[in-house]
């Protein structure tokens, strides 16, 4: 650096107000902070966890059906199945779903609240 821009430097830094010590709440806050970003990677490392297992197990049985479907140890046949019955297996699952989202809604309740 030449003679110049040390002095404007030095202009710039005596300008500037005495830092004070940070206060407590300072550091009060940066340890919420980091907490809060902790949980958030914990949060996140669950979830591609459990993705990561998801498509694991779709992954493993549809190879296995393709697998068993190429060798022909066994002949998997679909049965015939009508409407009727599947209408009712939809409707089923759909309220399976329903519940497993309110179940899930008042589980995170409670732990709002008794956390």
């Amino acid at each position: 650096m030449n003679r110049n821009e040390t002095d404007w430097l030095k202009q710039i830094f005596e300008r500037l107000p005495d830092g004070d010590a940070p206060s407590p709440a300072f550091a009060v806050n940066v340890m919420k902070r980091i907490i809060r970003d902790e949980e958030k990677r914990k949060r996140r490392n669950e979830r591609l966890a459990l993705l990561a297992v998801i498509v694991a197990s779709v992954l493993i049985i549809v190879l296995s059906v393709f697998a068993l479907r190429k060798v022909d140890i066994c002949e998997i046949k679909l049965p015939q199945v009508d409407m009727a019955s599947v209408s009712f297996y939809i409707y089923i699952g759909a309220l399976s779903l329903l519940l497993l989202t309110i179940d899930h809604f008042f589980c995170n309740a409670y732990r709002k609240r008794h956390n």
